[in-house]
């Protein structure tokens, strides 16, 4: 085939160019630059129709409104197979040039946008990627560029400080800022510490906000850097309420268990003793390093008394809670009542996290209780049983024989002259 006047001219060229014909649609002259990037020899695009070029359907229907003159300069973007049958993004530019009176060519100008594409795609990926970070994080974030104007905002930020819909809807960044301003409790100072951080692009700073409707944010604001410019800001804004009434409550649960005055010890989840009180020490005379790693068993357990121990501890384990009186020992061997209280804290599933014990010394209510029994069932000059203390000792023989269908004997002793020694005053008196 003769080749085309203007081949020198387009082979010449950095672009890809074909030359159609306009009738038949072939291709009448091609450029080096056409044949490397659809990775074909030289020449074999010569008398080839141009739709052999095409891929997408579409672009049958876009030659045949190129044949039929809808256009004479049309400019679009397409794909285009290569001989191993892989497929290049292109930009096309489609031009009718008339040669003569009778005659005309299309000018096909070709750009490959394989890299342009990726580079797009990887940018769109990266978008997607931190607008799904910016969605996830536990934290409202507000973008914005050296000058204050408003780049970007997740959701949460939008919740956290309470945005109607009309502001989500529009692009109006003074609206977004003067509700914001509205929400704090103290709307002089925040525009002021604002200030300070606008005139200020290199700075980092943590705030702590109080709202009006009561809610605490916790702020932190980094420069955002390009290039290792300052470009921009970026807030976070975190709901610390929660977290402040738990420290308050966490604070006083402290200042109870160190003041208490009842001894109190807890355990981990292996009843493993980890902290005592104060007045753990007053009371046992342990100090809390000598009781770390201990067990309540360690602790309570005596030779009188360890059935009792492993008892209440099998209630505990089962009910989650046990009260009552234990005999135990202080350091120096001394003997004590002790009323004790224990409680199994569990997790959501039941699970042991920790042990909390409870106790005080009673032994001066229990001698006191000794003593009242004592008065009321001794005599007071001689310390025997007395009456009252005979009534109930029968009562009781009457009921366990009636129980067991049993009998019982009553002993009657007179004393001659007895009341004389037991009548403190005397006779003639």
């Amino acid at each position: 085939m003769k080749a085309h006047p203007w081949q020198s001219m387009i082979e010449g060229l950095l672009e890809a160019i074909i030359l159609v014909d306009p009738i038949q649609l072939r291709i009448v002259a091609a450029n080096q630059a056409i044949h490397q990037l659809l990775q074909v020899g030289s020449s074999s695009l010569l008398g080839k129709g141009v739709i052999e070029l095409a891929v997408a359907p579409e672009d049958v229907f876009f030659w045949e409104d190129v044949a039929a003159g809808l256009s004479e300069n049309i400019h679009s973007e397409t794909m285009l197979k290569r001989a191993d049958g892989s497929i290049v993004q292109v930009e096309r530019r489609v031009t009718l040039i008339r040669t003569g009176v009778d005659s005309s060519v299309y000018v096909v100008a070709i750009n490959d946008h394989s890299n342009q594409r990726r580079v797009e795609n990887e940018l769109e990926k990266l978008i997607a990627e931190l607008r799904a970070t910016l969605e996830s994080t536990a934290d409202g974030i507000l973008v914005t560029d050296l000058d204050g104007a408003i780049r970007s905002y997740n959701h949460l930020f939008a919740e956290l400080w309470g945005l109607p819909d009309e502001l989500l809807t529009q692009r109006d960044d003074g609206a977004i800022y003067a509700w914001m301003d509205a929400c704090m409790h103290d709307a002089s100072q925040y525009e002021e510490r604002l200030g300070t951080i606008s005139r200020s692009p290199l700075m980092e700073a943590t705030d702590v906000l109080t709202l009006r409707s009561g809610k605490t944010l916790e702020r932190v604001t980094l420069p955002q850097y390009a290039r290792g410019r300052p470009i921009g800001r970026v807030y976070s804004y975190r709901d610390i309420t929660q977290r402040l009434a738990d420290e308050a409550r966490l604070r006083l649960a402290a200042k109870v268990f160190e003041s208490s005055t009842d001894a109190i010890f807890i355990t981990d989840a292996e009843q493993k003793i980890v902290t005592t009180n104060p007045s753990f020490e007053r009371l046992s005379s342990y100090t809390e390093q000598e009781m770390l790693g201990k067990t309540p068993r360690d602790f309570f357990s005596e030779e009188g008394n360890a059935v009792q121990v492993e008892n209440l501890l099998k209630e505990l384990d089962n009910l989650g809670f046990w009260e009552g009186e234990l005999w135990n020992r202080r350091k120096n061997g001394h003997a004590y009542l002790c009323m004790i209280s224990l409680v199994k804290v569990q997790d959501e599933f039941g699970a042991a996290l920790n042990y909390i014990g409870f106790f005080k010394d009673r032994t001066e209510t229990h001698t006191a209780k000794q003593r009242i029994e004592e008065l009321a069932f001794l005599d007071v000059l001689t310390g025997l049983p007395n009456r009252l203390l005979l009534e109930e000792r029968i009562r009781q023989a009457i009921t366990i024989s009636s129980r067991n269908n049993s009998t019982f004997s009553l002993l009657f002793l007179d004393l001659d002259h007895f009341k004389q020694i037991n009548d403190p005053w005397p006779s003639f008196w």
